[in-house]
Formats: C-alpha cells, structure tokens, sequence
C-alpha cells in the first residue's frame, strides 16, 4: 500500500501504535520502526516526534509528492484509546485520505481507529483487503481439516470466537487464559480470578467431550509468572492453589503439532502461554 502511494506521488503519513505506555516514554517510540521501515521500502522514512499540532501539521505542509513521515506513537495521548472526538479532529487536519491497514485492531474502540476514518474520506489499504478475502474464504468455502487454534488472555471476545467456530472448524485448539478458564468452570483446576457471567453462561455449553475441542492436558505452572521460584509440569487437574498456568505442556504440544500437521486451513489468535517470559516458552 505504502508504495503504491508513493508510487502515485501522495504524500504519505504514517500513524500507528505500539505497547501499552501510560505516557509519552522512549522505549515504546516508533523511532526504530521507522529505520526498519526505511530498509524495507529502501526510501528514506522522515520520523516526527509527536503526531499532532502545529509544528507537526507544517512539517507535512512542507511534505513533497512521494515522500514518507512516520509520526510518533498514538498511545503517548490518552485520547486514542479513549477514542476522544478532540483527539481525532486533530489527527484529520494531517491528511485528506485514510487509509487502514490496521486489521487486526480494527475491532477496537480507538480514535485513529473508530471516530478518525468518519471524519475524512476513507477506505482500506491491499493487506487489509487480502485478510476479509482470506476470512471470507474461509467461512464460506475452506479447506478441511479446518484447525482453530485459540490462546491469549481477552476472555469475553475469544470465548466468542470459540462458540462460533464450534459449528465450522474441525478441531479447536485451546491454550493461554481462556484454556485456564474453562478448566476453571468445568471443575478440572483450581485457580482465580472467575469469569464474567455470560462467559461462564458459554463454557457451560461446551462439551468436553466433542472431540472437536482439545484442551491442555498438561501444563506448565509456577507460584508467579516470574517463574523465579520454580517451574513444573504437570496436569491441569493437579494445579495446586497457590500455583499459576503459564504455558501448555510437552504433550499438548505434541497433540496439538499432529493436529496442526494435517490441517489444510489454519485460523491462530492469541499466544498458548506466556510468550512475554523466556522461561515459558
């Protein structure tokens, strides 16, 4: 998308977000993107230290035909997550089009995502066009066996995705927080915190014995996710109350790699375990 643009001589004004900063802090600054970004289109890349005001909206005056500014983090001003109309208004003074290439955010209630693209004139770029052809694809027509495989830690949105694939995937391939949870409710391990209602309303829909579902059966567990005082393997109905589930177990791994092995469409959202500490992995 980028270099289509630049191709067509517009002037391009990068946006993006990157971690979860409270505030304005350098080691989540979208400098080095930008010298990654300058490598992979091999053109220079101008990076502005912040993403709105004045100073910035001249520096984009100033902007020729085919050139490339990326502008620092959206998350350093609270009103991107808190989708803050002000916050928006100022990001549309930069440009004339939008164009998102931000799919797997674009459920999210933020700024540049929800209010910044009703504002201006706006459309989607090509990778973003690639990922509804390749779902649609896949919800239509896919190529079977179909594996789900589902991790990460937003329980209300992926208990959903679970209950939806149910009907159209051949196997569902279950591990991080949302595979602990559901442990949880069908009374397998121990552990806390509990689910919102209407997720526990969900689990108790799902049968553990559809062979569809495969969920961990053994795991990795410590007393903390630092894994400093001691790390075991063990399964999940054997999980002690003062220990944590951090990872999915060498047997899971090796069902789950079978499974993976013979699928012919594979459909992955979230991390089985906590990718964020080596001693997980």
């Amino acid at each position: 998308t980028i270099n289509h643009l630049v191709e067509n001589e517009a002037k391009v004004i990068l946006i993006s977000h990157f971690g979860q900063p409270k505030e304005k802090d350098i080691k989540y600054s979208l400098k080095p993107i930008g010298l990654k970004l300058e490598k992979l289109l091999d053109k220079n890349v101008k990076f502005l230290d912040d993403c709105k005001g004045g100073k910035i909206e001249k520096e984009i005056e100033n902007m020729k035909a085919g050139q490339v500014v990326l502008l620092e983090n959206l998350r350093f001003y609270p009103g991107e997550k808190e989708n803050d109309l002000k916050f928006a208004k100022a990001l549309a003074k930069l440009g004339d089009i939008y164009i998102s290439e931000a799919f797997s955010v674009a459920h999210r209630n933020h700024a540049s995502i929800a209010s910044l693209p009703k504002l201006i004139p706006s459309g989607i770029g090509f990778l973003f066009g690639r990922e509804i052809m390749a779902l649609t694809k896949v919800k239509q027509n896919p190529a079977r066996p179909l594996v789900v495989i589902i991790g990460g830690i937003k329980i209300s949105s992926k208990i959903k995705v679970i209950e939806k694939f149910l009907s159209k995937a051949d196997h569902l391939l279950l591990g991080g927080k949302i595979a602990n949870i559901i442990l949880r409710v069908k009374g397998i391990c121990l552990g806390k915190p509990w689910p919102e209602e209407d997720v526990i309303k969900i689990i108790e829909k799902l049968k553990l014995t559809d062979t569809k579902i495969h969920l961990p059966v053994d795991v990795v567990v410590s007393p903390n996710e630092s894994g400093e005082v001691y790390i075991r393997e063990t399964g999940p109905g054997s999980v002690r109350k003062e220990e944590g589930i951090f990872d999915i177990g060498p047997e899971t791994i090796k069902t789950f790699k079978k499974i993976i092995e013979e699928g012919k469409t594979i459909i992955w959202s979230g991390a089985l375990g906590m990718a964020e500490n080596e001693k997980f992995r």
